[in-house]
């Protein structure tokens, strides 16, 4: 099967494009996926590049992508939510090869059905940057008619997260950053406020938030303008060596005693800037989450959040939708379609 792969770390140009055997039922409730669709993120040129290999040990080749929509082609004995033909998306957990191939196989509980209303282009624009951004408002106990800060609201979480801040979590005021040229479509996502990091510093701008969503790496800046008492949860920030402890299913995360002390070293800035304000602050490592799925899927259904789709490359130029992303320009997310079929379901 065709797929786009890597077998060591480094730029771009380690990407490569070849044949792989097909993947089989591993186990009684695997599935296996003609993949339609893959949208690609940062966590995967980050991965390429290194930054995570502290965290999550490769196997080569190591396949691209996390995000799909596909069809079901094969299903493990005891897969009951599941049958032949099924339309289905996810997200694919770490430890899992990745999605930027012809087919994959995955455990049934990480995906659900495909949104009937949704391409698979479209589909496959949801689920990391969905289940990050309710794990993140969850995480930080985010409650109805909050002020809420996302920073970077027009890359694929941001722009995710301003929708479902506003419309599932009901936010009294949402607040994001972005260029000059997006301004106006941060407003048309659901922001009230938008701040041209540009021309001006957020944190000097916006005052008395309760809740920061920060997408950008700038949690210290967000403590400047969140209220004692608040919260500030980063997803691009030096993990804390709590972050990392769960006792869940951490899908190949492996956090040694000494890995843990130097997160904890490196993260020291954040976290002791937040005791200081009296603002408590999360870090979020994204998991696969299956039972996600189906509220992301009802969501979309309902027309409630909305993929937000900046670029679509072909298969064969999956290496330039990479590099596009990398260049950090895109509004939303990067597509990678492997079927050429356009009209929803």
């Amino acid at each position: 099967m065709r797929s786009w792969f890597y077998t060591k770390y480094g730029g771009p140009a380690v990407m490569q494009t070849g044949e792989q055997p097909e993947p089989e039922l591993r186990g009684p409730n695997d599935v296996v996926v003609k993949v339609h669709a893959v949208a690609l993120n940062p966590i995967d040129y980050k991965r390429r590049q290194g930054v995570l290999k502290m965290l999550l040990k490769e196997t080569w080749p190591h396949i691209v992508g996390y995000d799909f929509s596909g069809v079901v082609t094969s299903c493990g004995d005891d897969v009951s939510k599941f049958a032949l033909g099924d339309e289905v998306f996810g997200m694919l957990p770490h430890d899992n090869n990745g999605a930027l191939a012809d087919f994959i196989v995955v455990k049934a509980d990480y995906i659900g059905k495909k949104p009937a209303n949704l391409t698979h282009v479209e589909a496959a624009a949801l689920p990391l940057v969905a289940q990050t951004a309710l794990q993140s408002f969850r995480l930080g106990q985010l409650a109805e008619n909050k002020k809420v800060l996302i920073t970077g609201g027009a890359g694929g979480a941001g722009s995710m997260a301003i929708q479902i801040a506003k419309n599932v979590f009901k936010a009294q005021t949402v607040a994001t950053t972005a260029s000059t040229k997006k301004l106006e479509r941060m407003r048309l996502l659901g922001a009230d406020e938008v701040v041209d990091y540009g021309h001006e510093r957020f944190e000097r701008e916006l005052a008395e938030y309760d809740f920061a969503l920060d997408c950008t790496g700038e949690a210290k800046q967000c403590f400047e303008c969140i209220t004692r008492g608040g919260t500030v949860v980063s997803i691009s920030e030096t993990p804390t060596w709590k972050s990392l402890s769960s006792d869940g299913n951490l899908q190949g995360l492996s956090v040694s005693y000494f890995l843990g002390a130097i997160l904890d070293c490196l993260s020291s800035s954040v976290t002791r800037r937040a005791r200081q304000t009296q603002i408590t602050y999360e870090f979020l490592f994204s998991v696969a989450d299956g039972t996600i799925m189906g509220e992301i899927r009802e969501l979309a259904e309902q027309r409630t959040i909305t993929p937000v789709v900046d670029k679509v490359f072909p298969f064969e130029k999956a290496d330039m939708a990479m590099e596009y992303l990398e260049a950090g320009h895109a509004m939303g997310k990067v597509v990678v379609q492997l079927v050429d079929t356009t009209k929803a379901s």
